[in-house]
């Protein structure tokens, strides 16, 4: 778990803080109840209202009339000052299960600096915005009384390596992009190029899995048009595979007699696009010098 300090500016022990200088400019309460200004009794509206949604955990709408009252009078400084006063500041934060997201990243969908109180944290919001991350897969806000927000998240699993235009990313099964790398590095991880190809990876990879004897020869599976594979094995040789069907046609390879020859052979293009028959076009023998030199 790796905990971020107290955050600057927040917090009553913070030097300086607007609530330690509003907590002595405070008249005494008798004061307050003999001559009390209509913004003062919406701002003590508000912040039980806020308490009480902070203490019962239930969702608060305020409604237009109320916001507009509080705005025209600063209320929303004077009740995160109030909460904060009352141990309800955000004065710390803790992130954990991150390991490819940056802190910063985290942080950012935070937001802290809008996010004065417990109360102005808004959870599902937060969530939604630490999910819509590359990496995040999930994220779980906790508020630990008095001033602490626990942050855990996970993060998804580099599925294939994908190749287009140039550039070189990492996806997830579900083919979402996850950060850019160089070509050479995750080796481990299965390459894939062209348009369209992170978005059927995961079921061309599944189906791979009933043939082992080529998916242990796979160098790259090339999306040809964004509707076909086209296989690229070791020792060059290339299978062109159908829009549909494809682990029928390569069943229908594997059990012709001919196949170890073809796909034995450097260089073969192998087509098993038909649903019928296969062709193989062999790669063009190299010219040697005749014997003795020219």
């Amino acid at each position: 778990m790796q905990q971020i300090g107290a955050i600057p500016g927040t917090g009553p022990a913070y030097a300086g803080h607007p609530a330690a200088s509003q907590a002595q400019k405070t008249a005494p309460r008798r004061h307050l109840r003999r001559r009390r200004p209509r913004s003062r009794r919406w701002l003590r509206f508000t912040l039980l209202t806020a308490l009480a949604a902070l203490i019962g955990g239930a969702a608060v709408i305020v409604g237009p009339s109320l916001v507009a009252a509080i705005a025209a009078t600063d209320g929303y400084s004077r009740v995160d000052q109030a909460l904060a006063a009352a141990g309800f500041g955000i004065d710390e934060v803790t992130v954990s299960g991150h390991r490819y997201t940056t802190d910063s990243d985290i942080f950012d969908a935070l937001d802290l600096p809008n996010v004065p109180t417990m109360a102005a944290l808004h959870s599902a919001q937060v969530q939604a915005r630490l999910r819509r991350l590359p990496w995040i897969a999930t994220a779980n806000l906790t508020r630990v009384y008095p001033g602490r927000i626990a942050v855990t998240v996970t993060e998804r699993s580099p599925f294939a390596a994908w190749t287009n235009d140039g550039k070189t990313m990492l996806i997830d099964a579900t083919g979402r992009e996850l950060s850019p790398v160089r070509e050479t590095d995750w080796p481990a991880l299965p390459r894939i190029s062209g348009t369209g190809a992170p978005e059927h990876a995961a079921s061309l990879f599944q189906m791979l899995g009933h043939f082992p004897q080529l998916a242990s020869r796979l160098r790259m599976a090339e999306r040809i048009s964004a509707r076909r594979w086209q296989l690229h094995l070791t020792d060059g040789v290339r299978l062109d595979l159908p829009s549909e069907g494809e682990a029928t046609a390569l069943a229908n390879l594997l059990a012709s007699k001919a196949a170890a020859r073809y796909l034995g052979e450097p260089g073969t293009l192998i087509d098993v696009r038909s649903p019928t028959r296969f062709a193989a076009r062999m790669a063009a023998p190299v010219a040697r010098p005749p014997a003795g030199g020219p």
